[in-house]
């Protein structure tokens, strides 16, 4: 099914230098997955959505705000049926979170010890930490997280950079975790509102590295691969057209 995929690029900012940004993101929107792809230029409402099946903010700068009127326009656009897709901003927590609060979540300014979360833990991790059976059981079950591994925010360690925790309510299924110093906290989650989605997660570098991350594919395939990004995404998208598949369906 092809989607039409609005991005917000009036919110946008990249933390990387030089040109170094989304860029290789859009392409596999637009040319792997073959959706219509728009950027907004401006604060949506309710009609600038109407036309979109999803609407991604990722890598917002925080200090563009979102006013009262446009967050209640997005919520009612979820509500009936539209995908918000959300990642990390890059800072001002609280410009992204105020959208956020009205789905019951928000980002936490507190990031993982590692570059990498887990949606799934392999059988062999158990025997290796005792911390790998807390995540797995931590983790919520979802067509999404099937048969999925480590997702990483970089290829390679860096400790300045690390996926950022959510906190989330019940409403939520959560797809992703790392540990939070002695428990598991969430890094990526979905959920339904109304008849549409929300999905949010704490990553920024894995969109601006997309290009690596799919053009090296392959080291994603056989059992000793600990890395599941490209998967992971697509299961999303995955989940996405089927959503507006029985949406569709319901229409006729």
């Amino acid at each position: 099914m092809i989607l039409d995929v609005l991005i917000d690029v009036y919110r946008y900012e990249s933390e990387m230098p030089g040109v170094l940004g989304i860029g290789g993101f859009l392409w596999w929107l637009e040319k792997e997955r073959g959706y219509t792809v728009g950027l907004t230029r401006g604060n949506v409402s309710r009609e600038d959505l109407d036309d979109w099946d999803v609407f991604i903010i990722i890598s917002a700068s925080g200090n563009i705000p979102f006013h009262n009127k446009e967050i209640r326009e997005i919520a009612s656009w979820v509500d009936e049926g539209g995908i918000l897709f959300i990642g990390r901003p890059v800072e001002n927590f609280e410009g992204i979170n105020r959208l956020l609060r009205v789905f019951d979540a928000e980002f936490l300014e507190e990031k993982a010890k590692s570059y990498a979360f887990f949606c799934g833990v392999p059988e062999r991790f158990l025997k290796v930490d005792s911390r790998f059976e807390l995540i797995r059981n931590f983790l919520g079950k979802h067509k999404i997280n099937e048969n999925l591994k480590a997702v990483a925010e970089i290829p390679g360690k860096d400790p300045k950079i690390a996926p950022y925790f959510l906190r989330v309510s019940n409403d939520w299924t959560v797809l992703g975790a790392a540990m939070m110093g002695n428990r598991p906290g969430v890094v990526a989650a979905i959920r339904n509102y109304g008849n549409g989605l929300v999905f949010a997660v704490g990553l920024l570098y894995m969109f601006y590295r997309w290009g690596y991350w799919w053009h090296h594919r392959e080291l994603e395939e056989g059992d000793k691969s600990n890395i599941s990004n490209v998967k992971f995404l697509t299961q999303i998208f995955d989940f996405f057209e089927e959503h507006c598949r029985k949406l569709a369906d319901l229409d006729e």
